[in-house]
Order: structure tokens, then C-alpha cells, then sequence
């Protein structure tokens, strides 16, 4: 394996899905944070996010951008209109696929059990953009 693979989640201080997503990426994170790594990309301002996280205590990564952040978001090219919004990059840093909308307990053992999957050679990467597609 390269690196980590890495769930790209896309929140705002303002968007009661994504707060509640916060406690469960950051029990993911704990729990699997040897093969993944969560970057929280909050598209809000910085101020707002700063006051958040101080109550939040993070233990990934949290990066602020408005319309940049949404600019990153518009590359994977799947559309979406809000957020939350998670992105599944390998660990080599090609994009699988996209989860719209709030991510659950299921949806996170499918994605650790669809890139164990790919990195212990049992599937290619188009099996498991594939295999992703249901998120």
C-alpha cells in the first residue's frame, strides 16, 4: 500500500447531517486510522469552524475553505447539492467514489470492507468504484 486511504468529508458548522457524522468519523478514525485517514473540509468560515472544533476535539484533520472547498468537491464530478458530502480516494490517491448525504455505521463498514477488498488484491479498482457505487 502507498499511504492511507482517505475519506475527504465536506461539512459545515451549519448542517445538522454533518454534525451528527462528526462522533462516528471520529470513532472511525480511532478504530482505523492505521489504513485510513479522515479530513474533515469544512466550507464555512473560519471563525465559525474554530469555535466548533474547540468543542468538537477533532482527532483528524480539519481544513477551511468556502468556495475552494466546493471547487474540490465539483472535481470528483459526481454532482451533488449539499452536504455532508465524503469522498473515498485509494491510497494512492485516485478517487473511487462519492457518498451523498449523511454517512452511517453500514456505509463505513462497506467502504473498509470494499478497500480491504482491493488492497489484498481480490478486486481491481473498477471492481471496487463498483462496488461503492451504492453509496
Amino acid at each position: 500500500m502507498v499511504g492511507k486511504h482517505h475519506l475527504l468529508n465536506f461539512w459545515a458548522t451549519w448542517c445538522a447531517p454533518c454534525r451528527r457524522e462528526i462522533p462516528l468519523l471520529k470513532a472511525f478514525q480511532d478504530e482505523h486510522g492505521d489504513k485510513f485517514l479522515v479530513i474533515g473540509i469544512a466550507v464555512d468560515f473560519a471563525d465559525a469552524v474554530a469555535d466548533y472544533a474547540t468543542a468538537a476535539e477533532f482527532n483528524y484533520p480539519i481544513l477551511v475553505g468556502q468556495e475552494d472547498a466546493m471547487a474540490v468537491a465539483e472535481t470528483s464530478g459526481v454532482e451533488f447539492i449539499g452536504m455532508p458530502f465524503t469522498m473515498i480516494v485509494a491510497a494512492d490517491g485516485e478517487f473511487l467514489n462519492a457518498h451523498i448525504g449523511e454517512i452511517v455505521d453500514a456505509d463505513l463498514e462497506h467502504i473498509v470492507k470494499v478497500l480491504n477488498m482491493l488492497d489484498n488484491g481480490e478486486i481491481d479498482k473498477a471492481s471496487a468504484r463498483e462496488a461503492l457505487d451504492f453509496l
